[in-house]
């Protein structure tokens, strides 16, 4: 007889990889039948050649059509940078 959210964190880390994030879904917002979620995330990749950086933040909204069917939409707001590229990274 729970409400059915669902609460998330995710601690990845190593030498050349991180991806630390946290989310949240609420099966009822609104008292409806609609969920309401977001994510927060920070990733960190070394590729040898350059690194990457992203923090992000993800809301999403989904809503029922039928008992099987569920339509939704969401969008990711994000800031990434690139650094200690070298002579061999790739252009693209």
């Amino acid at each position: 007889m729970g409400t059915g959210d669902t609460a998330g964190i995710s601690f990845t880390v190593g030498s050349t990889y991180r991806n630390n994030e946290i989310s949240y879904l609420s099966q009822m917002g609104f008292y409806k039948p609609v969920n309401l979620g977001f994510s927060l995330y920070d990733r960190y990749i070394d590729y040898t050649t350059f690194v990457s950086e992203k923090q992000g933040f993800s809301p999403t909204l989904s809503w029922e059509i039928s008992e099987y069917w569920r339509a939704g939409t969401g969008i990711t707001i994000e800031k990434g940078k690139y650094k200690d590229i070298t002579v061999d990274a790739p252009r693209e």
